[in-house]
């Protein structure tokens, strides 16, 4: 390699490994571009991926051919490429014809899974929502029999009450879709299968297609069913679903693509794995030019009654100014997940999570079988660390954006990654809180709670109770994040309410008063807005938005001059060490 010809050789096949996949990707071959795109070289994949997503005037026959050779890997990797072909996914197989009808399918297969579960609250609420025997009609039993059944209530809804009870048996499935032990179990009793029914007979019921593609995205946490899952032709329907408005289906669809993806070389170099409940955010497609670059992670967690599809929307003016006239330019616009639309756009180089977990205000409209324990700040805070670690946040600097109840979360996770030497990373790469009407000091939702409770028949949940006044434990958390805040330069954001919110019943309650939605550390800012509406910018020139932008601006910044400071230190720090 010293001589003259092995240089010359060296660097010829050095430039032919690059120009000739280049110019072959320039051709209209699909078995040219095919054969780039399953490449081993993740930069030469890249090529061919960007080709077949092309603009491409082949005959049908052409995309099916390149559907059938393709491996699962370009497949799902196609998928993720929005401006890709629908033809260049293989269909759904041909079903045998069926043996028992949806409902008695789903009652059966998780009558199945209850059998084999450990979890005493999910195997409580199966039990509730599965009849023994032949349910009597609603007629005999009247529509509130408190000794009846979920199905009962699911069948009293109305007389045209078709696939409400199926729907009632899917949110059960995706309830036990979350367990670990029961993944394998589903796929094996034939869900995938009874999906494909339930898409082809329920055509018109648009419920279904968000828990399946909730189902979809639990499964592909294990590896193993990935191949089940993309002959399937569950990659073609999820592909699709990518194009839709309905902002819960398109979260779960990409969270569910995310996990089948797992080349991650010819995309973002982020090996995670999103659980229930973390939803990427921000990068949601690959990209057909250049790969995705990751160097700042900004989680987003919502508060009490929130959710991850509602919280993170751009305010509703319809809602907020009286006589407002909506405009086809307010339609096109308006946005439902602000961070992706904007936030994304005016910094570079960030992934986005969007974090999401069931809360309610009463025991009366508990929904979600968890129990008491389990609503804990402390036990969702175990659970969420686990989760977000496995999402790889602790790898890089990480931004936190919490409001209401998901600010506490946020202060109570970094306690616990203080305590615990495998998360210590994510406390250590912690670069900026931004807190939206966080309860440091506790809420008068429980003050009003505690007071009126018995008079509006208000039976508080475990998380409405933790936020009183007095309770010690948003004591220590705020004296633990006001110490290590300033201990570690983390720069922190607070933003207030001043209007209140109505809350049911003819009630309004200032929830956050300014007194505890300002921890004593970081900027405070007024905002003239309610408890729901503190975290929903206007648009992109509010001041809501521009101070919440210029602050993880400043924290970006801040690192990176850290960042180029520790490494002047070591390169003179090597210098002098050479000298002597």
């Amino acid at each position: 390699p010293d001589t003259f010809r092995g240089k010359f050789k060296y660097h010829t096949e050095k430039y032919g490994r690059k120009v000739l996949p280049w110019v072959q990707s320039k051709s209209k071959d699909p078995a040219l571009l095919l054969n780039l795109a399953e490449s081993r070289d993740p930069e030469i994949r890249r090529l061919g991926l960007k080709s077949l997503t092309g603009d491409n005037d082949w005959e049908d026959h052409q995309f099916r051919k390149v559907a059938q050779a393709c491996s699962n890997r370009t497949m799902v990797s196609l998928a993720r490429i929005q401006e890709a072909d629908n033809r260049l996914f293989r269909p759904m197989p041909w079903l045998p014809p069926p043996k028992a009808t949806i409902e008695d399918e789903l009652r059966g297969l998780l009558s199945k899974l209850q059998k084999d579960i450990t979890d005493t609250a999910i195997q409580k609420y199966t039990t509730r929502v599965l009849p023994k025997e032949k349910q009597k009609s609603i007629v005999e039993t009247g529509p509130w029999s408190f000794g009846g059944t979920a199905l009962e209530y699911a069948r009293s809804a109305s007389d045209d009450s078709e696939g409400q009870v199926e729907l009632l048996f899917m949110e059960t499935l995706a309830i036990h879709s979350q367990i670990t032990d029961q993944l394998e179990k589903i796929v094996e009793n034939g869900a995938l299968q009874l999906f494909q029914r339930i898409l082809m007979e329920y055509e018109k019921i648009r419920e279904f297609r968000p828990l399946i593609a909730r189902i979809l995205a639990n499964l592909a946490l294990n590896v193993k069913l990935h191949k089940l899952i993309i002959e399937g032709g569950w990659v073609a329907v999820l592909h699709k679903w990518l194009s839709t408005k309905d902002t819960a289906l398109f979260f779960y669809t990409t969270r569910a693509l995310a996990n089948l993806d797992r080349d991650m070389n010819t995309d973002i170099d982020v090996d995670a794995m999103y659980d229930e409940g973390i939803y990427p955010g921000y990068p949601v497609f690959r990209s057909r030019e250049a790969k995705h670059k990751v160097k700042v992670d900004i989680v987003f967690i919502h508060g009490l009654r929130g959710g991850p599809f509602k919280t993170w929307r751009q305010e509703d003016r319809r809602h907020t100014e009286t006589g407002f006239v909506v405009t086809d330019e307010f339609r096109r616009s308006h946005t439902f997940f602000w961070p992706k639309d904007w936030l994304a756009h005016d910094l570079k180089d960030v992934r986005i999570l969007n974090v999401g977990y069931d809360t309610e205000l009463t025991t009366w409209n508990l929904k979600h079988p968890l129990e008491a324990e389990k609503r804990t700040l402390s036990s969702r805070s175990a659970t969420f660390i686990e989760k977000l670690r496995k999402a790889d946040i602790g790898s890089r600097p990480v931004i936190w954006v919490g409001h209401s109840m998901g600010g506490l979360l946020i202060k109570d996770i970094l306690r616990l990654a203080q305590s615990t030497p495998r998360y210590r990373c994510i406390l250590d790469n912690t670069i900026g809180v931004l807190n939206y009407s966080v309860p440091h000091r506790g809420s008068s939702l429980a003050t009003f709670s505690k007071k009126y409770g018995v008079k509006y028949t208000i039976f508080p949940s475990t998380e409405v109770l933790e936020l009183d006044k007095e309770n010690e434990t948003l004591k220590s958390l705020l004296e633990f994040f006001n110490a290590i805040a300033l201990q570690r330069g983390i720069l922190v954001l607070n933003f207030g309410e001043t209007e209140k919110t109505q809350i049911g019943m003819n009630i309004k309650l200032h929830v956050v008063p300014p007194e505890s939605a300002d921890p004593g550390i970081g900027d405070f800012h007024l905002i003239k807005s309610d408890h729901i509406n503190i975290c929903k910018p206007r648009d992109v020139d509010s001041a809501l938005y521009t101070l919440s932008r210029d602050f993880m601006r400043k924290c970006i910044q801040k690192h990176e001059d850290r960042h180029k400071k520790k490494n002047r230190k070591r390169k003179q720090s090597d210098r002098e060490e050479t000298e002597y």
